[in-house]
């Protein structure tokens, strides 16, 4: 009887869940895990910054924006504007410039001439044979013009301030695009395509304005700049040997919360690439990622190769990747840095970034379908072999050691995936951050990948439909020039 007045007042005192705790070592010994000091003050942190991060990125601006760009796109008449192409080239037309190499500027001969041997595969002896080439003047062909869209028609006239498409839907809802060419003689000269056999170079100002306004007031304003890298040299630039910058901030704002994203892109004479992109809530950084020394070093066949081109297959955000790499030809990465709530920081480097972004794709692809562990660890161990990375924090100023294990994840019914684990100095193995994560830490996390998911899949249509009425109105250009 008195063993179970003994019980009964334990439970109560202690409560069943902690029962264990309260009886004494030697009638239940359980052996308490070490757990490492840094992984307890890293894993508070986290917390912290995760309900920051859960908090604040709602996209709230950037939703918004993508989805009136979206619709801004859908509702374009390809049809309307394809009989309008010869208005739309006639124009560009008589922005043309006739030139010479030897007319050019002293500084720009050279340059002009690396261009047209590296972009057209030009020998000396055929550019010697040139008639001569054209430069486009954005400013003075395209900077006034505005493209109108209602009912089914396309007007285009020019007496804009801007570059200027202007789009009513069927329930008379008017959205606006421009984009402000300032008039500057010295503009960026970038080569992007031939009119019959003579080259053709169009010449942009160095600064673009962005403005996007829908019947609800402004949702985007901001500037993009375009230099080389050194001023004072040739203006000639191309995607293959020459070094040029753009860099830009284009804000938003949406129910008095202002989202801002800062872009920087360099490219060097040695063809290597560095990104940074910032994106700011009410001037607060929220994320960033930087990108260091892109290489060039894709082959023709490996971008043209079926394996590369299974990216198209694995979704927008893949496709969209390809399209990139083929244009960029960027291999690997030197430096990769991330960071979240200004606070923690991935930092690490790519040794292949197609490879990379295949065994994403290709895990991507089989999600819903229950793959068993060998599959995806197939998938992980590629990732762990092209990617290495670190994870710190700013504010505690510790370190980990990151990798990636093939672990089950509950909130994608519990199927398996890649998962990032974290080895602390002292520790002898790697954790999976998503195992020691709380239940409140596990809803600050799904609450933030919703906003990033939902994000993804807004941008991810608006490519889709971009690329559709892009086709359209290509294939009526190129009718154009066929007819010519």
């Amino acid at each position: 009887m008195k063993k179970k007045h003994l019980l009964l007042s334990t439970l109560l005192f202690c409560g069943i869940g902690l029962f264990s705790s309260c009886t004494e070592e030697k009638d239940n010994p359980v052996p308490t895990p070490v757990v490492n000091e840094d992984r307890v003050v890293f894993e508070n942190q986290f917390s912290r910054d995760l309900q920051t991060m859960a908090d604040e990125f709602r996209f709230e601006s950037l939703m918004q924006t993508t989805a009136s760009v979206k619709e801004f796109i859908s509702v374009l008449d390809e049809k309307a504007l394809s009989e309008q192409i010869l208005k739309v080239l006639g124009n560009v037309i008589n922005g043309l410039k006739a030139t010479t190499l030897d007319k050019l500027p002293e500084a720009d001969q050279a340059a002009a001439a690396a261009c047209l041997a590296a972009r057209f595969d030009l020998t000396t002896e055929e550019m010697k044979a040139l008639p001569g080439f054209f430069i486009v003047d954005a400013y003075n062909s395209i900077g006034k013009m505005k493209v109108e869209f209602k009912e089914g028609k396309c007007t285009i006239t020019n007496d804009a301030d801007a570059f200027t498409i202007v789009n009513t839907n069927a329930q008379g809802e008017t959205k606006t695009m421009a984009l402000t060419f300032n008039d500057e003689r010295d503009g960026v000269r970038f080569f992007v395509t031939r009119l019959g056999n003579v080259p053709v170079a169009i010449q942009l100002p160095k600064s673009i304005g962005v403005t996007l306004t829908t019947p609800q007031g402004k949702i985007v304003n901001g500037t993009i700049n375009l230099t080389t890298i050194d001023p004072s040299q040739s203006q000639f630039v191309n995607f293959k040997v020459s070094g040029w910058v753009a860099d830009g901030k284009l804000t938003a704002d949406v129910n008095n919360r202002q989202e801002s994203v800062n872009l920087y892109v360099k490219h060097t004479e040695t063809r290597a690439f560095d990104l940074q992109a910032a994106f700011e809530i009410s001037g607060r950084e929220m994320a960033s990622m930087e990108i260091y020394d892109m290489h060039d070093e894709y082959t023709d066949e490996e971008i043209n190769s079926d394996t590369f081109k299974d990216l198209r297959n694995m979704g927008p955000f893949f496709s969209g990747a390809y399209d990139v790499l083929k244009a960029l030809r960027g291999k690997s990465v030197d430096k990769i840095v991330i960071t979240m709530n200004d606070n923690m920081v991935i930092d690490g480097k790519v040794d292949d970034i197609a490879k990379s972004l295949l065994a994403l794709g290709n895990v991507r692809k089989l999600q819903g379908t229950k793959p068993g562990k060998e599959t995806i660890d197939k998938y992980t161990q590629e990732l762990n072999a092209q990617i290495h990375f670190t994870v710190s924090q700013k504010n505690t100023g510790i370190t980990a050691q990151a990798t990636l294990l093939t672990a089950q994840k509950e909130m994608l019914d519990g199927e398996y995936q890649p998962v990032v684990a974290l080895q602390f100095q002292g520790e002898t193995e790697a954790k999976a951050m998503y195992d020691r994560m709380s239940q409140a830490d596990m809803e600050n996390y799904k609450k933030m990948f919703s906003s990033f998911n939902s994000l993804a899949k807004e941008i991810g249509g608006t490519l889709i439909v971009a690329r559709e009425k892009g086709e359209a109105i290509a294939s009526a250009v190129k009718g154009y020039f066929n007819n010519l």
